[in-house]
This record gives C-alpha cells, sequence and structure tokens, in this order.
C-alpha cells in the first residue's frame, strides 16, 4: 500500500495513520491512544468492532504487512480515495494526485452524479479512481476489495423499540452526553454557529447556552425571510448572542473570487471529483474572517441532519410503516432526487436497486430507507459542505451526527419518527418554551403532500414547460455567486443561459463542477 496525503491533519503510529475528531465515552482521546487499540487488531471484524465503539469524525488507514485497510467513518467529513496502479493499492486524501493520462469520466458515476449530484457511495466521476464508503472499512487483497460495515445503521437494532414513557428521559440522556462531549472539545474557544430559522441550529445554539458556553458567535445568509432569518434573529436575541446577516445582493458580501488560485484549490478539495460544492458557506466565512469576526481557533457547530435523523425523510419520501423494498427503490427515485427525470432512466433505477439490495437487511423496513440516504446524499451532499470549514482553518463538530444521537432515533417507532412527531414535540416543551425561543416552524402534512404530488407530476411536464412555471425563490440570493458560472457554460453551450434555465442553483452548480472535472482529465 503506497500513502499519498497531502493534509496536514494526519497522524502516523507504527502501522496506523488517521485524523479527526475521536471520543471513548465522553471526553476525547488522543489518535495515539487509538492507533494502539487498532494496532492490536488481526481480523478485519476486530476493526469494524473497533470503530463500532467510537464515536466522532474520522478517517483510519491501516498498513500492516498482515491486513491493508482504510475505513471512513459516517460524516465523511475526511474521505479517503482508492487506486490499483503498478500492482499495488495507492491511498490518497487527494484524487487528483492518483490521475492518470487515460483517465474519463465514468458513465456509470457521471449518471449518477446528473440525478443525484454525486455518484452512488464508494465511486468518484473518473473511472477506476474510487473512494472508502462512509461508515464501512475498506479491505485490500491483491487486487480485490471488500466492505465491512461499521456504522449506525449497518448493524440492525435487535433491542425493543422504546415506549413514549421512556423515550423523553431517554433523549435527554442522550443530549447531556452529545453536548458533553462538544464542550470537552471546544473548551473555552469561540463557537460558531450557522443560524437558521430551523430546529436543529437551534438545538445547538440553546443546548450550548444551558451549559454556559459564552463566547458564541452566529450568522445566517440570504434574504430577510421572516420565515427562516425572522426566527433566527429572535432566538438570537432571546439568548444574547450576536448575530450576522449576510445578503450577497450587497457587494461587500461577494468575496468569491472566482478566477483565484484559492477559490480553485477550494473547489478541487470540495469537489473531490465526485461533489458540487455549495458557495454560499465558503463566501459567508470569508466575510466574517475578512471582517475580523473569527478568532483564530474558533469551532464551527452547525446543526446539519437532526432532522433527517428524526425521520423527516420518512415524510417526504412518503414512507410507510412496512415499505417493501422495491416500494422504497420507487419512492427515493420519485421523490429523493432534484434534478432531471431519474424515473425514465432504467439504468439509474437498476443502481438504485442494486445499491438498495446490498445494504444490511433491518428489522424495521423504514430504517433501510434511512441507511441509503444517509450513505447517499447525507455524506456526499449535506455534510460535504460541513468541509469548508475545515478547508479555511477551523475546527468542526457535528453533535447531530453523533452515533448516540442516531441510534436513539434507530430506536424509536415508526408513528414517534413520522413527520418528526417526536422531535419537533420534544424540543419545544422540553428545550425551546424553558429558553422562551418556541418559535414553532411545523412540518405541514399538507405541503409535504403537495411536493409529492409535484415530484409525480415533473416526470411528465415537459422540462421547459417546468422551468417556465416554476417559481425561483433565490432565498440564498444564488443569483449574485454564479452569474460567473452560467458565464462559463453559457461559453460551452454556445448560447446564453441563466438561472432560469436550470432547475436550481445547485443544477448550475452540478453542471459547472461536471465540466471542470471533464477539462482537468483533458488537461492532465
Amino acid at each position: 500500500m503506497q500513502l499519498h496525503l497531502t493534509a496536514h491533519r494526519w497522524e502516523s503510529y507504527g502501522n496506523i495513520t488517521l485524523c479527526g475528531n475521536v471520543y471513548d465515552g465522553v471526553k476525547p482521546c488522543s489518535l495515539q491512544q487509538i492507533a494502539m487499540a487498532l494496532d492490536a487488531c488481526n481480523l478485519p471484524m476486530q476493526v469494524a468492532h473497533c470503530l463500532q465503539n467510537l464515536r466522532g469524525d474520522f478517517s483510519v488507514i491501516i498498513h500492516k504487512t498482515t491486513m491493508a485497510c482504510i475505513a471512513v467513518s459516517h460524516t465523511r467529513l475526511y474521505p479517503l480515495f482508492y487506486r490499483f496502479v503498478n500492482n499495488d493499492w495507492h491511498i490518497t486524501d487527494n484524487p487528483a494526485i492518483l490521475h492518470q493520462k487515460a483517465d474519463v469520466i465514468s458513465p456509470e458515476a457521471c449518471r449518477q452524479y446528473l440525478y443525484t449530484g454525486a455518484p452512488l457511495t464508494g465511486n468518484t466521476l473518473v473511472k477506476g479512481l474510487k473512494q472508502g464508503k462512509p461508515a464501512y472499512v475498506t479491505l485490500f487483497e491483491e487486487q480485490c476489495i471488500t466492505t465491512l460495515p461499521f456504522g449506525p445503521y449497518t448493524a440492525p437494532i435487535v433491542t425493543p423499540l422504546l415506549k413514549k414513557t421512556e423515550a423523553d428521559k431517554a433523549f435527554e440522556t442522550v443530549l447531556q452526553t452529545v453536548f458533553k462531549r462538544v464542550l470537552n472539545s471546544v473548551a473555552n474557544r469561540q463557537v460558531v454557529i450557522p443560524l437558521s430559522g430551523g430546529y436543529d441550529s437551534r438545538l445547538v445554539l440553546a443546548m450550548l447556552h444551558k451549559m454556559g458556553v459564552k463566547n458564541v458567535l452566529c450568522y445566517t445568509v440570504g434574504r430577510h425571510h421572516p420565515a427562516e432569518q425572522g426566527i433566527a434573529k429572535l432566538v438570537a436575541d432571546a439568548l444574547q448572542v450576536p448575530l450576522y446577516h449576510i445578503d450577497y445582493r450587497d457587494a461587500q458580501y461577494r468575496m468569491q473570487q472566482f478566477k483565484s488560485a484559492a477559490f480553485a484549490r477550494f473547489v478541487d478539495a470540495i469537489g473531490a471529483d465526485g461533489n458540487f460544492m455549495w458557495l454560499f458557506e465558503y463566501n459567508a466565512i470569508l466575510w466574517l474572517k475578512q471582517q475580523g469576526l473569527l478568532q483564530d481557533n474558533a469551532v464551527f457547530i452547525p446543526g446539519h441532519v437532526g432532522d433527517f435523523y428524526a425521520g423527516s425523510h420518512l415524510s417526504k419520501l412518503g414512507i410507510k410503516e412496512k415499505e417493501s423494498l422495491q416500494g422504497i427503490r420507487r419512492k427515493l427515485v420519485l421523490h429523493a432526487f432534484e434534478y432531471g427525470k431519474p424515473c425514465w432512466n432504467t439504468a439509474f433505477c437498476a443502481d438504485i436497486k442494486k445499491a438498495l439490495q446490498n445494504l444490511p437487511h433491518h428489522q424495521s423496513s423504514w430504517l433501510v430507507a434511512m441507511q441509503f440516504i444517509a450513505e447517499n446524499r447525507l455524506a456526499h451532499q449535506i455534510l460535504n459542505s460541513a468541509r469548508v470549514y475545515e478547508f479555511l482553518g477551523y475546527k468542526v463538530l457535528l453533535p447531530l451526527c453523533d452515533v448516540d444521537f442516531i441510534q436513539f432515533f434507530s430506536k424509536l417507532s415508526y408513528t414517534a419518527l413520522c413527520e418528526q412527531s417526536f422531535y419537533q414535540e420534544y424540543l419545544l416543551k422540553h428545550v425551546f418554551e424553558p429558553l422562551q425561543i418556541a418559535f414553532n416552524k411545523p412540518t405541514h402534512a399538507a405541503q409535504l403532500r403537495r411536493q409529492r404530488l409535484k415530484n409525480l407530476l415533473k416526470p411528465w411536464v415537459p422540462r421547459n414547460l417546468y422551468l417556465r412555471r416554476k417559481k425561483q425563490q433565490d432565498v440564498t440570493t444564488e443569483t449574485y455567486l454564479l452569474n460567473d458560472m452560467l458565464a462559463e457554460l453559457s461559453a460551452v453551450k454556445g448560447v446564453e443561459l441563466t438561472l432560469q434555465d436550470f432547475a436550481s442553483g445547485n443544477e448550475v452548480m452540478l453542471y459547472w463542477y461536471l465540466n471542470r472535472v471533464k477539462n482537468q482529465l483533458k488537461t492532465s
């Protein structure tokens, strides 16, 4: 095994190379302690068991003479890439290092990327170049690879589901445990929270407030919208923390510097041959940094994806309590993907079917859908955006991705998860109301039904008619950030393109990044 690691964060101890934030219980562990435990493992199952008992966001490389493998935690904050070259496996954190002159775009991965925003887990856009699947150990044996799961959704839940009378007390314990880890990791450093009007980021701020954390800064991005930024301001005012609102219609916030080398490095690092990158956080942090508002050792704590683990996608996808695998596949294809018309592509439908069949079986069928989304959407899109903080030099913690947090919700009944009923009720009653920040923003069943109906009709509506009739909300003022990308795409197509020619700003970034990778392969 040959290692080609470029980032400073990696540490090596003999046969073990690793990075990230790791906890054993509540307190952080030294990476050396974890390396010693992994070095004592002689079988892949032992490695998986060791990692399963850890909490945190990490990646591991084991390069012993008796065993070569990598492992990437379920958040994929530290992705790893691999390729078999010259009779050896090459491992890197920078996939461009493994590019070869004859490289081409993988048709299979490109198909998946154009519908989902990223190739299905384990793939990259470059044919022959793979990446470690989040929450799996990838074992290398000669020219073959095998994978072994160790993440929070991969082991079937065999304990009885929690009853309503038990759930409140159990969740209180989980929140205390999870945020004690955050508190111990933060120490006295500045905490920066992207604060939206939703429940997740509000929960993060509320728990840190209850634990006495004072050095907090919050920010929000986009237009002044009462259902989002309006609630964020009410929360910040109630808890007496500074809140900065960044609206890119104001020229002072346009920090992108599209043609700069720094922006090119950001795109390549976050895109990593498989993901388009969201621009909004990058520009916001640049502005905060330029204004001198961020301390050098600041810790970013976004409230990412708590609502997902609490059941939001079960309602969005219309997953029933005893949904069949075929039903899950059909609803994923119809409701889970933003771009194009995937239900018309038989090859893509077959990709989804194969991916679902390869997932571990669960006693509750909805967990299969949850695991698919966690591996293929959360790790490669939502949480991939959190990598911007570390790229710009700051530590990032994801408390709502803590394994204990996830496992709690995997033990709830379907009824408690549907429309996030337990999560919303608990937070309003036990967290928000005592702090007087209970500004309710419920998910309405009628709104979900309208969205699902829209998704059902979308495959039958001509694209030009759909784009003409859609409402372009531009809530993150993306028009002001995407003009340079639109200009490049216009040059490629030979016609002038505007944001109205795309389903969303995300779709602009998706096509722009794919075009960038194609050009890089041509010139490599």
